[in-house]
């Protein structure tokens, strides 16, 4: 599914997201947007960072987190629980809060267009 299709689906889920990591399969990646993306870099989770911009009459700038599906580890942190597994899609619960959100996704709209974070052990 091409992700301007997915994009109500995601916006709806990131809103008032707290406590869950939604991932969903584009080509060879798991991808996860706006707080996902947040809590998986919080959480040291080796990704990149890019922007997400969708067109269709409107323009949303997103914030994308991608990991290569073969680079991603199972728990995805010490303290995460998989609540969802579908061919395209996962969904985590993780007992983490993390309430900076805001200001990471300014700092990251106003960074690089890409940024690569250096893989950490999760264990």
């Amino acid at each position: 599914m091409k992700f301007e299709n997915r994009v109500v689906e995601v916006l709806t889920r990131e809103i008032d997201n707290h406590r869950n990591v939604y991932l969903f399969l584009e080509g060879e990646n798991w991808c996860a947007y706006e707080r996902s993306a947040y809590y998986l870099y919080s959480l040291n989770v080796p990704l990149k960072i890019d922007k997400k911009i969708v067109n269709g009459g409107y323009e949303i700038i997103l914030v994308k987190a991608h990991i290569n599906k073969r680079d991603l580890d199972f728990p995805i942190c010490n303290n995460s629980v998989l609540k969802s597994v579908s061919d395209t899609s996962l969904i985590f619960s993780i007992k983490d809060t993390f309430k900076d959100f805001i200001s990471w996704k300014k700092e990251k709209l106003e960074g690089t267009n890409e940024e690569e974070k250096k893989p950490l052990s999760l264990k």
